[in-house]
């Protein structure tokens, strides 16, 4: 028994048995094999995503499949105290540099202090009038 399958090219005779190999072939190479670290990861990204977008239900959802080390460290790191006190600990140089105040103004960019941010990148924009990362980032501030 042969069957003929359009194709783009010429019209190919295949076997029973040719045809459905290939189909096997075709569906399992369809379906990649994910880790388990490939999983955990992609699902706190999404979280992270989530918990950023202010979407605090569903990120609480997917919390519950995550590691609370993981949720720990990222609280950690993101709370307005811990990014006051990163804020505080630039601020103190003697020296800042262009560098810094750009660092300072995303922080208060996190914390949703827009004034501030504007005017830390102001700052930033004086001492290196040349940065067009700067002017970036004053323009996406805007909208």
């Amino acid at each position: 028994m042969t069957l003929l399958l359009p194709h783009p090219g010429p019209k190919l005779k295949l076997s029973f048995v040719a045809l459905l190999t290939s189909s096997i072939l075709y569906l399992t190479s369809c379906f990649v094999p994910i880790s388990k670290g490939d999983i955990y990861f992609t699902r706190l990204n999404h979280w992270r995503s989530l918990v950023m977008s202010k979407n605090f239900t569903q990120a609480d959802l997917i919390a519950k499949k995550l590691d609370s080390q993981d949720i720990a460290y990222y609280a950690l790191h993101h709370h307005p105290s811990f990014l006051t006190i990163t804020i505080k600990e630039i601020l103190k140089k003697p020296n800042r540099s262009t560098d810094d105040l750009i660092e300072v103004a995303l922080l208060y960019y996190q914390m949703a202090d827009i004034e501030n941010s504007r005017d830390f990148l102001l700052q930033a924009k004086k001492l290196d009038p040349i940065r067009s990362d700067i002017d970036t980032l004053l323009h996406q501030l805007a909208n």
